[in-house]
């Protein structure tokens, strides 16, 4: 027998499907089209999700409090909250997109992502049971609030950007996407029994289980330390990838940021910090180039910058990130 990768052959068109995940449960999953034109194969969805968002919630009290609270935290002390800047950032409708299924070399960098009202939760939107369960069935537990958003799209980081079809028939734990995206989002929370290892370890430090080499990675688990300051970055490594984070301001977006890797070199800049250049320079040894992407996401009340390389020489431990 052959074994998924979870790549998914349908043909590219102009038209395209995805799955409405409605929070309330007597409502059915809905299986939605929508035109891809040239040039906007981007902005087709978000607009149209960003127009659903703004049209089916309502901004409570306790919304607004939490608003007032995150703008409080975001300017300078004894700045004060005018009603006009409430009412700027109120209009503002930010789609969040949370991986499910991340694209990469061995699978076309196909893409399923699963999107939801960026804040659904200081609007205080109801749980999405269904969307949760979803994301929980792919290996990744997280919360959804209010109505959410299945969709697939082809990126590889570099000049091909597309969006797929996702069909309804497709939600579903024996779907090939899913079976594919579980195992790959749970390959990273395995060997539990060493977490209390992983903590006295330091970021990209090796934790070893008996039997391995001291110069293997073998057993190497990433951990998940998030940077605690914007503009900094922890790096972790399990024997495939090596994986960087960098926190940043609440404000950052995909278009304030440019990051660039070869085999042996890496670059990355974010336009939101106060030092925008975070990386600059010669990687401590090779990376597959082919084989690398970057993420955004919510981490908290900021967001994160995650990157991923895979290792030219699959099983070697790294020592540094950067070459001195």
């Amino acid at each position: 027998s052959t074994q998924s990768t979870g790549h998914h052959s349908c043909k590219m068109s102009s038209e395209f499907s995805f799955v409405f995940v409605p929070a309330d449960v007597s409502m059915p999953l809905v299986e939605w089209t929508q035109e891809q034109p040239e040039g906007q194969e981007v902005e087709c969805l978000t607009q149209r999700l960003q127009a659903h968002f703004r049209e089916t919630t309502t901004t409570s009290a306790a919304s607004k409090a939490a608003l007032l609270t995150q703008l409080q935290s975001q300017l300078p002390a004894g700045t004060a909250v005018t009603d006009e800047m409430m009412e700027a950032v109120s209009a503002m409708q930010l789609v969040e997109s949370l991986p499910l299924q991340s694209g990469r070399k061995v699978n076309g960098y196909v893409h399923v992502n699963l999107y939801c009202d960026d804040s659904g939760t200081a609007k205080g939107l109801p749980k999405n049971a269904r969307a949760s369960a979803i994301s929980e069935q792919a290996g990744i537990p997280r919360s959804v609030n209010g109505d959410a958003f299945i969709g697939r799209l082809v990126d590889d980081g570099q000049d091909e950007f597309k969006r797929m079809d996702f069909k309804l028939s497709e939600v579903s734990a024996d779907a090939d996407w899913m079976q594919a995206a579980r195992a790959h989002n749970l390959q990273k929370d395995a060997d539990g029994q060493i977490d209390q290892m992983k903590q006295l370890a330091g970021p990209g430090a090796q934790v070893i289980t008996p039997g391995s080499g001291g110069n293997s990675t073998e057993g190497v688990v990433m951990d998940e330390e998030v940077p605690e300051d914007h503009g900094s970055l922890t790096w972790t490594q399990d024997a495939d990838e090596i994986e960087v984070r960098v926190l940043c301001p609440p404000t950052t977006k995909t278009k304030d940021i440019s990051c660039k890797i070869t085999a042996k070199m890496i670059s990355l800049s974010i336009g939101t910090l106060d030092t925008p250049e975070v990386l600059g320079g010669k990687l401590y040894t090779q990376v597959d180039a082919d084989d690398t992407n970057w993420s955004i996401e919510n981490c908290g009340g900021d967001r994160l910058v995650r990157i991923t390389m895979a290792k030219g020489q699959t099983g070697q431990s790294w020592d540094t990130l950067m070459q001195e």
